[in-house]
């Protein structure tokens, strides 16, 4: 399993990885702060654990927090697709894509759980909704 999102220390990667992460996956920071990735990833302890992840457009960075990655809405969805279906007629219907959108935000709620504590369980999940949703002495 790999787990990533929020990783701003060295503390964060050993928690996440002591928790049974088998990598941690580092964005932001690494960016932001190149001498300390290149340290981590020097470092022999995190050896074949770390990945690097970032989101680019055209060559370059596009986003550097999940603050301000585009999340798309019905609005941005286009009126129409053409989907072409193939299998057997005789096995029962299940859906295309549905299931999946039910989930998805209690799935990053558990997420951001997992990464750091928080149990949020109203959407958006803000920064503040986050950092309230903290165990005391957390972040």
């Amino acid at each position: 399993m790999q787990a990533g999102g929020g990783i701003r220390s060295t503390e964060d990667v050993k928690r996440l990885l002591d928790a049974g992460a088998s990598r941690v996956v580092i964005g932001t920071r690494a960016i932001e702060d190149w001498p300390w990735f290149e340290s981590l990833a020097h470092d022999p302890a995190f050896a074949n654990r770390l990945v690097l992840a970032l989101d680019a457009r055209d060559g370059r960075v596009a986003t550097t927090s999940w603050d301000m990655y585009p999340i798309a809405t019905f609005r941005d969805a286009p009126e129409s697709i053409e989907v072409l279906v193939e299998g057997d007629r005789g096995a029962p219907s299940t859906g295309v894509g549905e299931p999946g959108a039910v989930p998805t935000s209690a799935a990053i709620a558990n997420a951001v759980f997992a990464a750091c504590g928080a149990r949020v369980r109203d959407v958006p999940l803000t920064p503040e909704r986050v950092r309230k949703g903290m165990p005391a002495g957390a972040g």
